[in-house]
């Protein structure tokens, strides 16, 4: 429960890894990892709290930041839930947690870091909290099972690649809020059929003008573009 910090590369290439062990969450939550490689999860892929196998995830009232790479590749979490106590959740995260179907993300979080629940692959939907104004980049990439997402209006701007291959999500609301669209920020996202702007003002791919009052074109240009969208008032 000591340790704060794991150095870069600490368990590069330790493959035959097969579980790690620990007493305390909340400590683990805050350790330090340089690296993805610094966390031993990344080969082992099951986390035991007290020589249980952790698969319903509850994080503790004393956390108040869930570090970078802090359950990367942790393959055995099924469900997570995130106290009001938390106010950021580290970039990769949860990245990699591909049994992952469930997670409660407080109002109480501001920021949602880059590949933050990037390959987590059997997640199906997943709600923002209004708290959150930034879509990272990679947030929610290769979540191939994510069919629905809400997305509030206190977010402004959908950062690189924030939703890239979710190939099972159907239909995106962009709301008054968001400013601009991030690079591939959709692209791959190969059923998507239906894309509603609330905000119909002035928006340009790149420097082509767009009308985004058809839903299914806009679908389409989602998917295909390359660019930064961006709103002009």
């Amino acid at each position: 429960d000591s340790v704060t910090s794991i150095g870069r590369g600490a368990f590069y290439r330790c493959t035959s890894l097969t579980g790690v062990y620990i007493s305390n969450i909340s400590a683990w939550c805050s350790i330090k990892f340089e690296s993805y490689d610094s966390n031993p999860l990344a080969y082992a892929h099951k986390l035991y709290l007290n020589n249980q196998l952790v698969t319903d995830l509850i994080i503790p009232d004393s956390v108040t930041s869930i570090g970078n790479y802090s359950f990367w590749n942790c393959t055995s979490l099924t469900s997570i839930t995130i106290p009001d106590s938390v106010t950021s959740i580290g970039d990769i995260a949860f990245s990699g947690c591909t049994s992952l179907t469930s997670i409660t993300i407080p109002d109480s979080v501001t920021s949602i870091g880059s590949s933050a629940f990037e390959d987590c692959t059997s997640l199906t939907s997943i709600t923002i909290p209004d708290s959150v104004t930034s879509i990272e980049e990679g947030a929610f990439e290769g979540c191939t099972s994510l069919s629905s997402i809400t997305i509030p209006n206190s977010v402004t701007s959908i950062d690189y690649a924030a939703f890239k291959n979710c190939t099972s999500l159907e239909s995106i609301t962009i709301p008054y809020s968001v400013k601009g669209i991030g690079y591939y920020a959709f692209s791959g996202c190969i059923s998507l059929t239906s894309a509603t702007f609330e905000n119909t003002s002035f928006w340009r791919i790149g420097y082509s003008d767009i009308d985004v009052t058809d839903p299914a074109v806009n679908a389409v240009n989602l998917v295909n573009s390359n660019e930064v969208w961006r709103r002009y008032l």
